[in-house]
């Protein structure tokens, strides 16, 4: 049984391994052959700002250089590509702008080899912040306040006169009768834990160029499969291939939607017929779904 290395870039290990590669494919994005967009998948909405998007290639003579367009005008160059006999993979690092956007990529010099347009929706709607409501708090306020001094109901007529030697006496301030009420303690409320969903796996399936499910035994052989899942309340999904003691965590593409490469690179004992599984996990638990059935050949045909 082989072992199982999970990479980012695409390329196969050494013989025996299987090995896989993060990145996306539809079936119906297919342009020219030669050239595909693996992601964002098609259709995705991306939060705006930095956006890996990633692709693949083949071709009878090396490749050097791969570009990407954004609605029709060159953004990014990957002159650094990872290569794999015929096979290559590359990653463009692209601003995204808020909006509704296509995105083609091609080999640099040859407008005649470039994927299927990927159109892409940039932007996610505002979530309006929860309201705080005020927590009441006691006060006192005291039912009466003392006077501290009588106000004279009468003045004295004008037309009357004060002797110099009365004196007028300053009323003393009389006691409050009601003193101001304690405010009382303020007893701390428990919120309760909140309880998070379960996430779901509302769609779970495998793709290829050629339009068949199969990679092969020998490590190398530019035949992969894809695998993409969509989900909510997801934090990671993870692919099966049973009878193969093989598995990999697929790349989080945004908008709940994930995805990987399966590529060729199997022991010549797991020449067959294998259910890929795909298991979504999140802080409210764990589901896992068929994405299908991937068909395992032997060697490696000759093209």
């Amino acid at each position: 049984m082989g072992w199982v290395a999970a990479a980012a870039s695409g390329v196969a290990a050494t013989v025996g391994v299987a090995t896989f590669a993060l990145g996306t494919l539809g079936s119906d994005d297919v342009g020219d052959q030669s050239v595909w967009i693996d992601g964002p998948l098609a259709g995705t909405q991306v939060a705006p700002g930095a956006v890996v998007v990633s692709a693949h290639a083949t071709a009878e003579t090396p490749i050097d250089d791969l570009v990407l367009e954004v609605d029709g005008e060159q953004v990014a160059e990957a002159g650094d590509v990872e290569r794999n006999g015929k096979l290559v993979f590359a990653t463009f690092d692209w601003d995204a702008a808020a909006g509704e956007h296509t995105l083609v990529v091609l080999r640099d010099g040859d407008h005649d080899a470039r994927s299927a347009e990927r159109l892409v929706y940039v932007g996610v709607p505002g979530v309006p912040a929860p309201s705080a409501s005020p927590t009441p708090s006691a006060s006192a306020t005291p039912s009466a306040s003392p006077s501290a001094s009588e106000t004279p109901t009468e003045s004295a007529s004008p037309t009357e006169s004060v002797s110099p030697t009365e004196t007028t006496a300053t009323p003393e301030p009389s006691d409050p009768t009601t003193r101001p009420t304690r405010k009382p303690p303020t007893t701390p409320t428990t919120k309760p834990t909140p309880t998070a969903d379960p996430p779901t796996l509302d769609r779970a399936g495998m793709s290829s160029v050629s339009g068949e499910l199969k990679v092969y035994q020998f490590a190398g052989c530019p035949y992969v499969v894809t695998v993409t899942a969509l989900t909510t309340n997801a934090t990671r999904v993870r692919a099966i291939v049973s009878g193969t003691g093989a598995s990999f965590n697929l790349a989080d593409q945004g908008g709940g939607a994930w995805s990987g490469t399966i590529t060729s690179g199997y022991d010549a004992s797991q020449v067959g017929s294998h259910t890929v599984t795909l298991e979504a996990t999140g802080p409210g638990g764990k589901v896992s779904r068929s994405a299908g059935t991937l068909d395992i050949r032997a060697g490696c045909p000759k093209d």
